[in-house]
């Protein structure tokens, strides 16, 4: 145990390194940190797309006076596709 202690503590004292290994091991996880902000970041750009268009129809539903039909419920599921840019 003791040889193994005194071969980590001469391994934490060393300042000498090759830049290659270092990116080697940094960019993987740099790529990796980049792609999960990204990931998030539309993931909650795409939960703000959704719900502020279900708020435009339900809204719209609401102030209807009239009897809704099929026609116009079909009318409304074309303005949410179009809202949020998706089919579906």
């Amino acid at each position: 145990m003791r040889v193994f202690r005194n071969l980590l503590a001469r391994f934490k004292g060393r300042e000498d390194g090759s830049i290659a290994v270092e990116t080697v091991i940094m960019l993987p996880l740099m790529f990796w940190a980049y792609l999960a902000m990204y990931s998030t970041f539309d993931t909650f750009r795409m939960y703000n797309l959704n719900q502020t268009a279900a708020y435009t129809v339900g809204d719209a539903i609401s102030r209807e006076t009239q009897a809704i039909d099929a026609d116009y419920l079909q009318g409304m599921q074309q303005l949410f596709e179009y809202l949020t840019r998706g089919t579906g």
